[in-house]
């Protein structure tokens, strides 16, 4: 706690800090069940759950302190290729001591443990903010509001999946992601990279659903080049695409080629995007 707020009024802040977040739970899990009783799927439910989604997200968006700091190695790692003409795969932050917000970095001896889809974001984003001043005020809300913008792009896909997966529970699985307070509060006021992960990952899901196989593995490879999580969930899909094309009728060789496949384009996504930072066997 004293490392958090002034110690004079550290636990008062951090149990009103509690009260209110344990309040904004409840709060969204009372609409998560008045939402299950609506079994209709009209298009003016989303743009209520988006609007409502919309202000407590641009709430968040402008709140003056950070949940988490990590904003700042993104931002690092933004200006190591963006500013400094460096690979963060390879490069630290701290190769750079005069860089303005080194000081603001914890992991300063670390090399980028993310994918090359979020180090491609955040050298935009740097360049986006150094042509607008580079300002840390500019670089901070420019990466909130990738991470806003994620968050309503996430809403649409869920309901779009559930439209077809769950249609009498679409308002319910929709209100369950857009409403919950951990998400609004990482994505939107720490600003954290699982938002952009999560979209692609969602619009795999979607094009999957859909029967779009080829977009579906295109977008799972550039989920897992944002962020290496959803390597986790590969071998499931694996596993369902084996039981559905067994039941099919189609002989195990066929399918374990067609298995074989599917983890090459994911691989060769991952292999085209990661080309940029490419240095050997350093990277």
């Amino acid at each position: 706690v004293d490392g958090s707020v002034p110690p004079a009024r550290g636990w008062p802040e951090l149990a009103l800090f509690s009260l209110l977040l344990v309040g904004a739970a409840c709060l969204a899990a009372l609409a998560v069940m008045r939402g299950a009783r609506i079994a209709h799927t009209d298009r003016r439910l989303l743009y209520l759950v988006l609007g409502v989604t919309g202000v407590l997200a641009i709430t968040l968006l402008l709140l003056p302190a950070l949940p988490s700091d990590d904003v700042f190695s993104y931002i690092l790692y933004g200006r190591i290729a963006a500013v400094h003409g460096a690979n963060p795969l390879i490069a630290v932050p701290a190769d750079f001591p005069h860089d303005p917000f080194l000081t603001l970095v914890f992991w300063r001896n670390t090399r980028s443990v993310y994918g090359p889809v979020w180090l491609l974001l955040s050298q935009a984003l740097a360049l986006i903010a150094q042509a607008t001043g580079g300002s840390l005020i500019a670089y901070v809300l420019l990466f909130k509001l990738l991470g806003l913008a994620a968050h309503l792009a996430n809403v649409v896909l869920i309901w779009a999946i559930l439209g077809v997966l769950a249609p009498r529970r679409r308002l319910m699985g929709t209100l369950v992601y857009a409403w919950n307070p951990l998400c609004l509060l990482e994505f939107c006021a720490s600003a954290h990279n699982d938002a952009i992960m999560l979209t692609f990952l969602l619009l795999a899901v979607y094009c999957f659903v859909r029967e779009w196989e080829h977009a579906g593995l295109v977008a799972l490879g550039l989920s897992i080049s944002v962020k290496f999580v959803p390597l986790a969930l590969l071998p499931l899909y694996l596993a369902w695409i084996w039981r559905r094309q067994r039941a099919a009728g189609r002989a195990r060789g066929d399918v374990a080629l067609a298995l074989a496949w599917q983890v090459g384009l994911v691989a060769l996504v991952m292999a085209v995007v990661a080309v940029p930072y490419w240095a050997g066997p350093r990277t």
